[in-house]
Parts: C-alpha cells; sequence; structure tokens
C-alpha cells in the first residue's frame, strides 16, 4: 500500500470482516487471534483501532478487587495485547496507527472507580507506546468518546433516530470521524487524547503548573503552605511531552545535577520525552497561546 501521496478521507469505504470467534481480548492469545484475522483477510494490518470496554458499577467501600481486575483486564490489558500482536508488522513496514479508548470518566466518575482507573491507564499506555513508535512511524492516540449505548446504560440509537430538541444528540457514529482522522495516513499528532461525540470535537491534555521551586536548601511543610498559590497558578500552564521535561524545571544545584543526569541518555531532540509545552492563558474568546520549549 503506498505511503508516498496520502489519499484523501473519501478513499476508504466500508470493508470488512467479523471474527465470530470467542477471543479473550485481555490475553496474549485474544489480541495475536484478533490481529491474525485481520493478516488473514487482508495480508497486512495499518490500523489497530481497540474499543474493547466493560462497566460494572461499584465505588468504595463496596468495591473489591475483583471488579477492579476485570476492568483493568480488558480495558487496559485488551489495548496492550491487540497493540502488541500489532507491533511487529508495524515495525516491519515502517507504518502504523493506533487508536485507544479512554474516557472524560478518567476525571472521576461516581460509582465507577474501576472504569475511571482502567481509563487512565490506558492514557499512561499511549504516552509510552507513542515514544517507542516514533522512530518507526507508527502513532498512538486516543479517543474519549460520548455516545448513547447499551454500555453507557441507554438503548443504541439506531440509524433512524432522531435529535431532541434541547438534548445532545449522541448516536454512536458521530464519534467516527475523529477514529478516521486519527486513523488516517495524514494524522499529524502523537499520544494525543480527543473527545469526540454529539458533534464535537476537542483536545484533551494532561499539564502542570509552573510552580514553586525552592532554592535554599530542603523546602519544609511552611514552604509548601507559604507558596500554595504559586503552587496551583495556572497562568503559565507547561504540558511535558514527557517526564523529562518536567525533571528539567527543578532547580538545578550541584547536588541536583549530578542525582538527576546520572545515568541519563542524551535528549533527543525535536518533539521528543524532553520537551514541554508552555500554554500561556490570555483573556477572551481564543486567549492564550502555546509556547514549546525543547529538550536541552
Amino acid at each position: 500500500m503506498a505511503r508516498d501521496v496520502p489519499r484523501p478521507l473519501s478513499h476508504f469505504h466500508q470493508r470488512g470482516v467479523t471474527d465470530e470467534r470467542a477471543h479473550d481480548v485481555s490475553t496474549t492469545a485474544g489480541g495475536e487471534a484478533i490481529v491474525g484475522t485481520a493478516l488473514e483477510h487482508f495480508g497486512r494490518i495499518d490500523v489497530v483501532v481497540n474499543n474493547a470496554g466493560i462497566i460494572r458499577w461499584g465505588g468504595l467501600p463496596e468495591l473489591d478487587l475483583e471488579n477492579l481486575e476485570r476492568h483493568l483486564a480488558v480495558h487496559l490489558l485488551g489495548s496492550f495485547t491487540t497493540m502488541r500482536a500489532a507491533w511487529p508488522h508495524f515495525i516491519e513496514q515502517g507504518y502504523g496507527r493506533i487508536v485507544l479508548t479512554t474516557s472524560s470518566g478518567l476525571f472521576g466518575l461516581d460509582n465507577n472507580l474501576s472504569y475511571a482507573a482502567a481509563k487512565a491507564g490506558v492514557i499512561g499506555l499511549a504516552r509510552g507506546a507513542k515514544l517507542a513508535g516514533e522512530p518507526h512511524g507508527i502513532k498512538v492516540n486516543l479517543i474519549a468518546p460520548a455516545a448513547q449505548t447499551r454500555m453507557a446504560g441507554g438503548d443504541p440509537l439506531g440509524d433512524d433516530a432522531q435529535a431532541v430538541p434541547g438534548q445532545p444528540f449522541m448516536p454512536s457514529d458521530a464519534v467516527a470521524p475523529m477514529v478516521a482522522f486519527l486513523a488516517h495516513e495524514s494524522c499529524p499528532v502523537n499520544g494525543e487524547i480527543y473527545t469526540a461525540g454529539a458533534g464535537r470535537f476537542a483536545r484533551v491534555f494532561i499539564a502542570s503548573t509552573e510552580g514553586y521551586a525552592h532554592q535554599d536548601g530542603a523546602a519544609t511543610i511552611e514552604d509548601v503552605a507559604k507558596n500554595w498559590d504559586a503552587v496551583n497558578d495556572e497562568s503559565g500552564v507547561l504540558r511535558p511531552r514527557g517526564p523529562d521535561g518536567l525533571v528539567r524545571r527543578l532547580p538545578q544545584t550541584p547536588v541536583h545535577a549530578g542525582r538527576l543526569n546520572a545515568g541519563r541518555s542524551p535528549p533527543r531532540e525535536g518533539r521528543g520525552a524532553g520537551s514541554t509545552e508552555i500554554i500561556e492563558k490570555g483573556g477572551g474568546a481564543g486567549g492564550g497561546r502555546v509556547v514549546e520549549i525543547g529538550g536541552r
């Protein structure tokens, strides 16, 4: 499949197969079987979209370990097994697109701790995988869909469903445009999170405040309390591309520098683990700007 000239999205049409065999997506064998079905029918695999998920409502203190483990198995391990099964093929062909499913529930979901925890874990999985995939033309992104489905506790909206005035219209196919764009060969981003649903599309990101950097000796609880406003000040929000982006914001004394840099690999060029976006807030609609500082 030629990759030198990106094809328009309209090039793609509905064509696929359904594997009606039961596969446990939380196991290595299940992930390999699913990817194997694609290879069997199409001869190669270019895209993995993982939307496997369950909901078993429960909160503390009644929530038990089995509930949490089951959510992690389907959401987190299932995302890993399918991605891992496709990865060698992506490496060999120097190309791949992966779209994993997280949820706005990661911000906290009442009476559903396990679901929120599992969906937050998928973000860490994707952020780590995107660094491993960058040298090989592999991009890993996430969607946080909003749709009326059986799993969400509602009746799925059929093709003939009509919007109700004053209420969000949330058919599952309203999520598809974002998934298709992130799966497309012209996708410009890697390791990002996007909400999609009811005709709204938006980027979700993890950020840090500039914070307070103590300079003289060991910080105390009083230092933290005295500088609490600076710790929480969002006027200059940092969006690190990886942990090194935050490490480089630490106060650099000779002792700290020696400990932090011992055994470290040289920082990578460009938008890698060591670069950080600074998102400066502004007033009014469209206010604010994003400034990226390099990894060095």
